[in-house]
């Protein structure tokens, strides 16, 4: 069904406008599928074959616009992403199932407090994999 496939694409255009505009706070944004209700040869997405922080954008990045963290996580696994401050405190954290997904992090800690400027370290583990990546946010 084309309609479906159009409609997917539409609701993945919608999400990455709100992401990259800052409009969304800290969220997760999950993208599924139901593949019984697809017919037509239409394309189903794929479940990645590794788990990996893919990107971190825009970095650095200022308090009040999002951090987008791309993170793919492969079938029948999950994942913990944990941000840390460089004293190596648990500020934020999120748990992931297999998928994509795009976690919108405003810079906030979990008691909802505005972190300060300085580089962030943004930790991946799962069973199969341990990635860390930079962050930074500036005035």
């Amino acid at each position: 069904m084309k309609v479906m496939a159009i409609l997917f694409a539409f609701l993945f255009l919608y999400v990455s406008i709100f992401a990259l505009t800052g409009f969304v706070e800290s969220e997760t944004f999950t993208i599924s599928y139901n593949p019984s209700s697809i017919q037509d040869n239409a394309l189903i997405p794929e479940l990645p074959i590794t788990t990996v922080i893919k990107s971190i954008y825009p970095n650095p990045f200022k308090n009040g616009i999002a951090a987008n963290i791309e993170v793919f996580v492969k079938a029948n696994e999950e994942a913990t992403v944990s941000i840390y401050n460089i004293a190596g405190q648990r500020i934020h954290g999120y748990s992931l199932m297999s998928g994509n997904h795009l976690l919108n992090w405003n810079g906030k800690d979990t008691k909802g407090q505005i972190c300060s400027s300085g580089i962030y370290i943004v930790s991946l583990k799962s069973p199969s994999t341990s990635q860390s990546a930079k962050l930074m946010i500036v005035k």
